[in-house]
Formats: structure tokens, sequence, C-alpha cells
């Protein structure tokens, strides 16, 4: 449900301030962040209020992708004015903490002037991984609700903040601690994914000083500078090499020339990893290359179909009749 109240782009009467303000306080429980207490709802100046971090950095640092792509649909909501029923941008003193995209968007549609929820810092009530107001500040961004175009947390972003948090000191790096922290925060994952980003993190403190760490983003930029006509491989796991000896045939196919390929790993955590997952990737790509050459000799000398879809498992409802083999034609 929601309740629009349209308000002046220039300027808002301090009647419409105090009835907005009374209406959210009726409305909507403001959001509850430990290390954090909520003061009060205050309308500010959209430009006054300051999305830069300590360094400079514009994007929501809680997030390692940043902000994210512009989505029509919060513009589309935010020309109809103030939705009550939401809880606002929240600030601490007249540092935005949450809503970069909203910031943003509204600047873009022309506002000038707009409501905050003012949060102080509450030490009584930080949790056991939050050892200063900063970390207080970066749980609530990093555990913002996905909806009213704030970005949605990514396993990155976790991986990325915990990574953080563990070399200040302020989360153990201890596999249970991590996924204790992170389920003090709010967030969309399983725990089994709980489980899997805790162990990312500590391979990724791990790695520091061992080997240099490169996303696929990074490594693509890097690949770009320097073999801008290769193309990348992450060694992490035997599934991609089979994706892209898709890519290797096509390439042949159409050319008839070598596809260059470059390594890179998001896993390794040592040197001895690092050369493990090389050699591993090699031979498997060694594998495939003979497999679609014995693949195609066998076609050729059998002529006969190596495959038949024999049918589906039902899933349209209602219209699904199988047959006697329990499947559904295709055909």
């Amino acid at each position: 449900m929601t309740k629009y109240i349209p308000i002046p782009k220039d300027c808002i009467p301090q009647e419409l301030q105090n009835e907005i303000i009374q209406l959210l306080l009726d409305t909507v429980e403001p959001e509850v962040y430990p290390g954090l207490e909520f003061d009060k709802y205050v309308f500010h100046r959209i430009i006054s209020i300051d999305s830069r971090d300590n360094f400079g950095n514009t994007d929501n640092p809680g997030r390692s992708g940043g902000t994210g792509k512009k989505i029509e649909s919060l513009s589309v909501s935010l020309s109809k004015g103030i939705d009550i029923t939401q809880p606002a941008m929240a600030i601490v003193g007249k540092s935005l903490k949450d809503g970069f995209n909203r910031r943003r968007d509204l600047i873009d549609l022309g506002y000038n002037f707009w409501v905050f929820a003012v949060y102080k810092p509450d030490e009584s009530t930080r949790t056991e991984y939050q050892k200063d107001d900063e970390d207080a500040i970066n749980d609530l961004r990093l555990g913002a609700n996905p909806d009213n175009g704030k970005k949605p947390h990514t396993f990155n972003d976790f991986v990325y903040m915990g990574v953080e948090k563990v070399r200040k000191g302020s989360v153990p790096k201890d596999h249970d601690e991590i996924k204790k922290w992170m389920n003090s925060i709010r967030h969309n994952f399983t725990q089994q994914n709980v489980g899997q980003i805790a162990s990312s993190i500590i391979k990724n403190i791990n790695r520091a000083g061992n080997l240099e760490s490169f996303d696929r983003k990074n490594a693509e930029k890097y690949l770009k500078k320097h073999s801008p006509d290769s193309v990348l491989l992450n060694t992490k796991g035997s599934e991609r090499p089979l994706r892209l000896m898709e890519q290797i045939m096509e390439h042949f196919v159409s050319t008839g020339e070598t596809l260059n390929i470059a390594l890179f790993s998001t896993e390794a955590s040592n040197h001895q990893e690092l050369d493990a997952e090389r050699q591993a990737t090699i031979e498997r790509l060694e594998y495939l290359d003979k497999l679609c050459m014995d693949y195609a000799f066998a076609k050729m000398k059998s002529c006969n179909q190596s495959y038949d879809i024999v049918g589906a498992i039902p899933q349209k409802i209602f219209s699904n009749k199988p047959r006697q083999s329990g499947l559904v034609s295709v055909k």
C-alpha cells in the first residue's frame, strides 16, 4: 500500500512539512539499526546532504558495486511525491547513510527539499561486531532492504565488507563468527549462502600478501589494457572450461583462427592452489578438445543420431497429457 503526498519542487511550506512528518510518525515505524538510534524526521535541502564517504567516494561504500544503474520505476514513484508508508532516507548529521539512489534521482527530477530520518550513534545498542560508529553505519548500509530503489545487497558486498571488518578486528577471523556477524544484519541469503560467503571472506584474507586479488570486472579491465585480443577464463571450477569450449568451437569454425585465452582465479588463496587450478583448467580444456574430435569422428563413422529428445516432464497445469512413459511430447 502506498500513500503519496505531492510536494512542491522549489519550496515546501512549514505547515506541509509538519503534516508530512506527523503522517510518517503515525504511519511507519522507523527502521531499527543496531548501534544507531532514530532521532527525528527533518526536511533538508537535498544537495546539502553529503553522499561522500571519508575518501570522497560518492557511491555507497557498504556496497562493492556502488549504487547501481538508475531504476526507472524509482523515478516514477518519486515523481508522485513522498510515500508516507515507507521509511525515509537515513542520515547521521548531514551525511547520507541509506538512500543513495533516491538522492540521485530526486536531484535529477528537480526536487530541492525532501524529508530524511535522522539517526544518532547509540553505543548501548551496538552488536558485538561493532567496535565503533563506523561499524554500525557500515552495517546499516549493507543491510538496507532491497526495495524502494535501494540496490539489493550481493554476495560480493558481504565479502567486501566482511574482509574489511576482519582486518579491522571488528569480526574475528573465524568461519562461525563471520556467519554470526552476517546474521546480525538483515539479508536475503540462505544459510548455505552465508557459509559460502564466510569461506570467501577467509579466502580473500588469506590471499592478501600471497596473490593479487582480481574479480571478473577488474580482470577484464586489466586484460583490455594488456591483451585485448584474449578472452578470460576463471580457473575456479571445472564447468567454466566447458562453457568456454562452445565459444572456442564457434570462433574456430567461423575464422579458422586460434582463440587466445587468459587465465585468472577468484578462488585460490595461495601459490599452490593457483598453480593447481591452472593445471586442472588446462587439462580440462585439452580433454574437451579431444572429446570433440572423438565425437566428430564417431559421428561421421556411424552416421547415427547421437541423441534423441524423448519428451519432457509435464509442467503445464491442466494442459499436460503424459504418455505412457510419463513424459509429454515436445514435437
